[in-house]
């Protein structure tokens, strides 16, 4: 498996279980590894457990800032 579905996978499994301080470490490889910032939030928000989005919305805002401040300083 190539390292950027690797981790992407990692960073659905979590969001599946709901475990954004999980997901975290994984933001800054999946960058690394070539992906963008649309497909780490695709991966995040589609494993997400439908009965539970209303929750998910606020860490979704939580991941996509953290994932901003990781490019902004990968790109410095």
């Amino acid at each position: 498996m190539d390292p950027k579905t690797k981790q992407l996978l990692y960073i659905s499994k979590f969001a599946a279980i709901d475990c954004i301080p999980a997901i975290k470490p994984y933001l800054p490889h999946a960058v690394k590894a070539g992906a963008s910032k649309e497909e780490i939030m695709t991966a995040y928000i589609s494993n997400v457990p439908s009965r539970s989005l209303i929750h998910a919305l606020p860490k979704l805002k939580e991941v996509s800032d953290s994932l901003d401040e990781i490019l902004i300083s990968s790109s410095a």
